[in-house]
């Protein structure tokens, strides 16, 4: 998602195959969990000084589509603020964050903005508690002086073999259903350059 500056503000001549960019994601950004409960809503927001990286983004054309790899983002499960210890605690054992400590978000593609709409549809790879699933998402693209990235992914903690937790004996219980929030700002180089055969490693924040 926090790509999608390339499609729609480079220009043409610099759409090519196998090209790269390197992409700044500022600590204004935002990536917030929606969850509710049979009592209540809950709200976790990823700590904003540690969102901001330094992405180096590898893509290519095929016709329409635009395809990537490596345009990760690990998100730190410990990094979340669900507003109080005892949630924060609930939250992180609910993502199995023991074993599996990230949030791992993935972009796949992007279907270009033939409309010019500011809208595109993308698919976005999430890893929890060690399981991945592709999302298509609607994402809305604005510009001013930096780049605004922002859109909701719906989905189910059962899409990753995670079972919605139940407290005080069963009477607190939370929903299958959640939401990801994505309000991403973004700084980038315009200059690209042709790929090597070397491999783009992964960014993790911390």
């Amino acid at each position: 998602m926090f790509i999608l500056l390339l499609i729609a503000g480079l220009p043409f001549s610099l759409r090519k195959a196998d090209r790269e960019i390197r992409v700044q994601v500022l600590p204004e950004s935002r990536v917030v969990i929606h969850g509710t409960s049979n009592l209540t809503g809950f709200s976790c927001s990823y700590m904003p000084e540690k969102i901001a990286t330094a992405l180096p983004v590898r893509y290519s054309e095929t016709e329409s589509r635009y395809v990537f790899e490596h345009a990760r983002l690990k998100l730190r499960n410990d990094c979340f603020d669900c507003g109080g210890r005892m949630i924060n605690r609930d939250f992180r054992e609910m993502l199995l964050t023991e074993d599996y400590p990230h949030v791992q978000l993935d972009l796949r593609y992007v279907d270009a903005d033939a409309a010019g709409s500011g809208q595109v549809r993308a698919g976005i790879g999430v890893t929890l508690a060690g399981k991945t699933r592709t999302y298509d998402i609607i994402l809305k693209c604005d510009q001013t002086d930096q780049w605004c990235i922002s859109g909701e992914l719906p989905m189910k903690l059962s899409d990753f073999g995670l079972e919605p937790p139940r407290k005080v004996l069963g009477m607190i219980r939370v929903d299958d259903q959640i939401r990801v929030n994505l309000n991403i700002l973004l700084q980038f180089s315009a200059a690209t350059s042709l790929l090597s055969d070397t491999e783009v490693g992964e960014n993790i924040t911390e």
